[in-house]
């Protein structure tokens, strides 16, 4: 399936998932992660590797986790005004495992602990519409919490990397990154790495071999590229989309089919008509025009109608549609162009029949 706009290339990136449940401790999983982001980044054959927190299957760019947030200096006065943003807690080097340079800023490093200064990366849509034309570094965010949360500083801001999930695409790209670093948490974890070749097989190998010299007993899970990932995600969307396909196909075809029949007997029982005015002096060449000139007024009344109606359905499609918009200006055309020649071809063929018939002939067997 092809994907457009997402500021990487998700053939190029493998992904992976492991849940550390022989580290109970946050200083162990710590100790653990650091080991392996060392191990990968060390290999020969890896460009760059990174880690991150793994909510459900994050990795597959499905939606991460969401909250809303406060901007310093904002005030908010219904519940509703607070900016909602999805986050994510990754390690040092994430941005370039996924080949994406920071457009402003810097990256997360080693010195990000929980006793550093807490900070933050923001994505280029939060920063655009929260500081539009102007730098994004040195802003402060707060998670909106019951408790008391600290302030977060920006240092810098990255493309949009679908921390919306890849299934919502149509929603918000409002987006932060977290040090891993600095708040560590959960059990389940994510890798994306990038290799200094496109044979992905091998950089699978690589991979399973270096997490097995850390810890036999660590499983991973959902080895693949993004693009797999991707696509596993949308399987069910993506059938969906086939059968609908289908039926639209089959629904044009039997359009078509009706559209023939009706106007071809239409035009058929203007025979009398034809052949009065055939009689009186009419030339051929204009009674035909004027049929099939009746006959596309007729098909542009019925085009229009189905455009208001296909409007109203709009919103229903769109939720089964991945990427693509509810009204696709080239299907409606290819739909116009087809049910327009074949309007023409109803009418012409008994049109022409009836004019090249004699007169007489033709109200003898009418």
């Amino acid at each position: 399936m092809k994907y457009s706009n997402l500021n990487f290339d998700p053939d190029t990136i493998l992904s992976a998932g492991a849940v550390l449940v022989d580290y109970p401790t946050v200083e162990e999983r710590v100790a653990f992660i650091k080991r392996a982001e060392a191990a990968l980044n060390e290999h020969p054959e890896i460009e760059a590797a990174a880690l991150l927190q793994r909510y459900h299957s994050t990795v597959r760019l499905v939606e991460a986790l969401g909250s809303y947030v406060l901007i310093d200096g904002e005030s908010y006065a219904r519940e509703e005004d607070y900016p909602y943003v999805h986050y994510n807690r990754i390690t040092p080097g994430f941005f370039r495992a996924m080949g994406v340079d920071l457009l402003e800023g810097r990256d997360f490093n080693l010195s990000d602990t929980p006793d550093s200064l807490p900070v933050l990366v923001v994505n280029r849509s939060f920063a655009s519409r929260h500081w539009p034309g102007e730098s994004a570094l040195g802003k402060r965010v707060k998670f909106r919490s019951r408790n008391e949360r600290p302030w977060l500083t920006v240092i810098g801001v990255v493309p949009d990397l679908l921390l919306q999930g890849i299934e919502n695409r149509r929603a918000p790209e409002d987006g932060l990154y977290l040090p891993y670093y600095q708040q560590p948490r959960y059990l389940s974890i994510g890798m994306v790495l990038r290799g200094k070749t496109d044979n992905m097989s091998r950089l699978a190998t690589v991979l399973r071999t270096e997490m097995r010299k850390l810890d036999p007993n660590l499983g991973l899970m959902e080895v693949e590229t993004l693009r797999e990932g991707m696509d596993q995600v949308l399987i069910t969307r993506n059938i969906l989309t086939n059968v609908l396909l289908l039926f639209g196909a089959l629904s044009l075809l039997l359009a078509s089919l009706g559209l023939f029949g009706v106007m071809n007997f239409s035009v058929g029982q203007k025979g009398v008509e034809i052949a009065i005015r055939m009689a009186l002096g009419a030339p051929g060449g204009r009674l035909l025009l004027s049929v099939m000139k009746a006959g596309m007024r007729q098909l542009g009344y019925g085009l229009a109608l189905g455009w208001l109606i296909s409007i109203g359905l709009a919103g229903i499609l769109e939720a089964f549609l991945y990427d693509v918009d509810s009204i696709d200006l080239q299907v409606c055309l290819v739909v116009i162009f087809v049910l327009s020649f074949v309007c023409m071809v109803s009418c012409y063929l008994p049109a022409r029949r009836a004019v090249l018939t004699q007169p007489m002939e033709l109200l003898r067997y009418q």
